[in-house]
């Protein structure tokens, strides 16, 4: 029995010690050794360093922000040529999309419906591109309009329940 332990325990240590070890490579006559670069030791970041990344990439959202405002506010001016409206589609389209990529980090980020919200949305290239109102038509823009009102459903249906269940507001999602 004794010796059926020691070789049981033997085998073990062997079959360990001979998988801990690294494959050697032969190095030929005249060869020099590979350089192997030790690899670099990841360390948490500070408090300090997320806090810090904290403030910058919210600074750039309140930029951008800013910025999108005064946009805003010169679209609505009256000074525009004939034609706007088709600006504020394409405009809004496009806002559209960007709120809904929003929704769905939200949603996805404080897990409501995971299996619903967290998946990728297939962007169609016209959203990447620069506007272009002359060259898109109407009927295009409709179509852009309906890819937008299906995508968004199940996102919109998500963080609708929550905020009605939140507040217990029935017509929290109401629009008019």
């Amino acid at each position: 029995m004794r010796f059926k332990l020691f070789c049981l325990m033997a085998a073990t240590t062997w079959q360990l010690a001979a998988c801990a070890t690294e494959p050697q490579t032969r190095i030929a006559p005249g060869e020099a050794e590979p350089d192997v670069a030790t690899p670099a030791i990841v360390s948490e970041p500070s408090f300090d360093e997320v806090f810090n990344l904290v403030i910058e990439t919210e600074r750039h959202s309140v930029m951008i922000g800013n910025a999108m405002h005064g946009v805003s506010v010169n679209m609505m001016d009256d000074r525009l040529d004939d034609g706007a409206e088709i600006y504020r589609v394409d405009h809004a389209l496009r806002s559209g999309v960007r709120d809904l990529i929003a929704l769905r980090d939200a949603l996805c980020i404080q897990r409501i419906e995971p299996d619903t919200t967290c998946h990728s949305i297939q962007i169609p290239a016209w959203v990447m591109s620069p506007p272009d109102v002359e060259g898109t038509s109407f009927a295009e823009y409709q179509a852009r309009s309906e890819w937008l009102s299906e995508i968004m459903q199940p996102y919109i249906s998500a963080g609708c329940d929550v905020g009605r269940n939140a507040t217990g507001e029935e017509m929290f999602c109401a629009v008019e």
